[in-house]
């Protein structure tokens, strides 16, 4: 009996090490970079979302990914720290697409939107995000 509560205790120590390394080891983006990029797939190559044009506007469009699209998966999309808890994830194909999660100021503004980028940085459309963001 004692035998058996020891084995217990110890594939139950041995699971809890490995829950911990993968805890502090294993993959560092947050919550919501995984579900910005979950989303992001789905917006950009399954379903039409919001997407915010060269002006400014918001239009839905179709989806502009294929199936075979590096950005058609969630590994494909990295994160962009907006700061305060906003989260924007970005993918390069033949164009860099810019998905961001969150409101932003303005009428036609939905919870979710994207973009296609100038750059590869994307430097100007994060700024034109943070001006409008709530």
């Amino acid at each position: 009996m004692t035998a058996s509560a020891r084995l217990g205790f110890g594939i139950a120590a041995l699971f809890a090490a490995g829950v911990v390394v993968v805890a502090v080891f294993g993959r560092h983006d947050s919550w919501f970079a995984r579900a910005a990029s979950a989303n992001a797939v789905r917006c950009l190559a399954e379903t039409p979302c919001p997407m915010i044009d060269a002006n400014g506007s918001v239009t839905t469009a179709a989806p502009p990914l294929k199936r075979e699209s590096v950005c058609a998966s969630v590994g494909g999309w990295h994160d962009v720290p907006l700061g305060t808890g906003r989260v924007a994830v970005t993918c390069t194909d033949t164009k860099t697409y810019l998905y961001h999660m969150g409101r932003l100021n303005g009428p036609d503004a939905g919870a979710e939107q994207w973009t296609t980028c100038g750059d590869s940085t994307c430097a100007a459309e994060i700024a034109y995000l943070k001006q409008r963001m709530l």
